[in-house]
Order: structure tokens, then C-alpha cells, then sequence
């Protein structure tokens, strides 16, 4: 008694089996992969979005600053955006980081003739615009790198 299919049908089988498995397992390291890629993308983002929010607001603390004759205050909030300027320009795109540069360079200036002048004056007042200009231009490149706009209703 033999067998009605021919011999070659069982390989063939086989061989449709092995292939299948192969393909689904194919399938699932590339879905595997693309779920990996996208949460790594996620935690990048929000890590960004994160340093971006604290540059703001060192931002905000230096740009309150009232007097400047008062060097402990005014020496740690100058560090403290220094060290969001350096995050930024660890985690972000050029444009980010060469408005975030300008910034820092902004600020470094405003710090250095700040102590001395009345915070009327117009160096001062020329610093200070350098340093809220600057500090606008990253936050439009920071919102162009994570694709959010904000409302022009202020």
C-alpha cells in the first residue's frame, strides 16, 4: 500500500511551512523594531520638551531679575540658565542650538554690565533686549523642532 501523493508534495509542505514561519517571524522583529524606534522617538521627545521647558524658565527668572547689584541671587540665577543653555545645546537641532548660543551670549552680556549701570539705563536696556530677543528666537526654533505653534493671543 502505497501512498497517493507524490513523494516530492511532503517536502514542498515542508518547505511552504518553513517558509511561513520564517516570514511571520520576519514580520514580527520588523513590527518589534518599528515599536522600539517609535518609543525611543517618544522619550527623545519628551526629554526635549523637558530641557526646553526648563530653559524658559531660567529664562523667565533671569529676565525678572530686578537688581542686579545683589550678586548671590542674580550669580545663581545667571548659572542656572547657563547650565539650561548647555542642555538645550546637548539635545537639539542646529537652529536650536545656535539661537540657544545667542542666548547665552546674551545673557553673559546683560550679567556683565548689568551690576554696574542702573537697570534704566540704556546699556542695560540693550542688553536686555539682546537677551529677550534672543530668548524668543529659541523658543521659535524649539517650537518648530517639536512641530508646536502657540497662540499669538498674549
Amino acid at each position: 500500500m502505497g501512498s497517493s501523493a507524490p513523494w516530492w508534495s511532503a517536502a514542498i509542505t515542508s518547505l511552504i511551512s518553513v517558509l511561513g514561519v520564517l516570514v511571520t517571524q520576519w514580520m514580527a522583529n520588523r513590527r518589534e523594531r518599528r515599536r522600539n524606534h517609535f518609543e525611543r522617538h517618544q522619550q527623545t521627545e519628551e526629554r526635549r520638551s523637558t530641557i526646553y521647558a526648563d530653559y524658559i524658565r531660567a529664562a523667565n527668572r533671569l529676565r525678572r531679575i530686578r537688581d542686579w547689584s545683589e550678586s548671590g541671587d542674580r550669580v545663581s540665577i545667571v548659572d542656572e540658565f547657563h547650565a539650561s543653555v548647555g542642555s538645550v545645546e546637548l539635545v537639539a537641532d542646529e537652529p536650536v542650538r545656535e539661537c540657544a548660543e545667542l542666548s547665552g551670549r546674551a545673557a553673559e552680556r546683560l550679567a556683565r554690565v548689568a551690576p554696574g549701570n542702573p537697570r534704566e539705563s540704556a546699556v542695560v536696556d540693550e542688553a536686555m533686549k539682546d537677551l529677550e530677543h534672543a530668548v524668543e528666537a529659541t523658543k521659535k526654533a524649539m517650537r518648530a523642532e517639536l512641530g508646536t505653534t502657540v497662540s499669538q493671543h498674549r
